[in-house]
């Protein structure tokens, strides 16, 4: 937790102008760094694949993959399972 910086002499406290040169400071540490990964290679995906993964779905494939969902599951912690989406 930062409480304050000293910039130019001046400390300064003020949450928004911390932020503000903590950004600045890593925004001039990292300006034009490419990381590189040397000896690995990514596996890379045609434009079909590609195609396939930005394409718009529909209403009823959402539906479908819900209802294939066991009730009793849940997607995370608020206890909503698939019992009460698929009533609601």
């Amino acid at each position: 937790m930062l409480r304050g910086l000293l910039v130019d002499g001046c400390w300064i406290e003020e949450l928004s102008r911390v932020k503000e040169e903590v950004h600045q400071f890593f925004k001039k540490r990292f300006e034009g760094v490419i990381p590189k990964i040397d000896g690995v290679r990514f596996q890379v995906i045609g434009q079909h694949q590609n195609d396939f993964l930005v394409v718009c779905f529909h209403e009823k494939e959402v539906k479908d993959v819900v209802w294939e969902c066991g009730s009793e599951k849940s997607l995370g912690l608020d206890g909503l399972n698939f019992k009460f989406i698929k009533e609601f």
